[in-house]
């Protein structure tokens, strides 16, 4: 057996090897807080329970403490852990059910649409200049 199937079997049987979570390819939109950059707009790519993985505007340093704001969870404390020009990946700090991150907003107010009072038609439909014989 070779040096590198050796290697393979003992990765393998490592304690402390563990199996990544499973991720939801979405796109969504949050915000991202930290003491360095303020408040930046993020596109998030992909989502697990864990940790999510998105691009954002602004560079993120690898191993940053920073605040990510999602939909219906509010805000959750993170760290990156890489970073790549403006694509990074991030770690929470406590786990949460990304299916709750990927539920249409609750706190969306949907007003039915009213038409404005002066397109609406007056109440007399007669046609001036228009006779019936």
């Amino acid at each position: 057996m070779g040096y590198a199937r050796k290697l393979d079997a003992l990765r393998v049987t490592e304690p402390f090897a563990r199996a990544r979570d499973p991720r939801t390819s979405r796109l969504l939109t949050a915000e991202i807080m930290s003491s360095r950059l303020g408040t930046a707009k993020i596109v998030v790519r992909n989502i697990s329970a864990s940790g999510l993985g998105g691009k954002c505007d602004q560079i993120l340093i690898k191993g940053e403490e920073v605040a990510v704001l999602l939909n219906n969870i509010g805000a959750i404390d993170a760290t990156v852990v890489w970073a790549n020009d403006r694509s990074f990946g991030l770690k929470f700090q406590v786990r949460i059910d990304p299916a709750q991150a990927l539920a249409a907003p609750t706190e969306r107010v949907v007003k039915p649409y009213e038409v404005p009072s002066y397109f609406r038609p007056e109440v007399c439909t007669r046609r001036p200049g228009f006779n019936r014989k």
